[in-house]
Formats: C-alpha cells, sequence, structure tokens
C-alpha cells in the first residue's frame, strides 16, 4: 500500500473519531471521559497521518503478544 493510501486511511479513522466525540457532546447522558478519549484517538491519527506524509518511520510502542 502506498503512503499517500496511508495517510488517506489514518486520516479518515482520525475524523471518524471526532465526528464521534462531536457528536457525544448531544447525547442526554454524555460522560465527558468518552468524549476526550475520542478527542485523543483522534489527534494520535491524525498524528500518525502527519508521520507518514512526512515519512518518518511510525514506532509501534505497545505491542499485546508481550
Amino acid at each position: 500500500m502506498s503512503v499517500n493510501k496511508q495517510v488517506v486511511i489514518w486520516m479518515e479513522y482520525g475524523s471518524n473519531d471526532l465526528l464521534v466525540a462531536k457528536e457525544l457532546k448531544f447525547e442526554k447522558h454524555f460522560v465527558h471521559r468518552a468524549i476526550l478519549t475520542h478527542a485523543q484517538q483522534s489527534v494520535e491519527k491524525y498524528f500518525k497521518a502527519y508521520l507518514l506524509y512526512k515519512k518518518k518511520e511510525i514506532i509501534k510502542t505497545h505491542d499485546l503478544l508481550i
């Protein structure tokens, strides 16, 4: 998969998380922590897209197999 395609995919993931964060504030019983979690995840995904765009290596910081 090309780097440009990966950038687009991660931007879409980030946009989806941001959309969820924005929509949660309109729920009758919204939870601030849920909004903050989705906003934080959005930033991480946008940052990953930026790093890929700048052709930087993305380092895995956690591994479920360890």
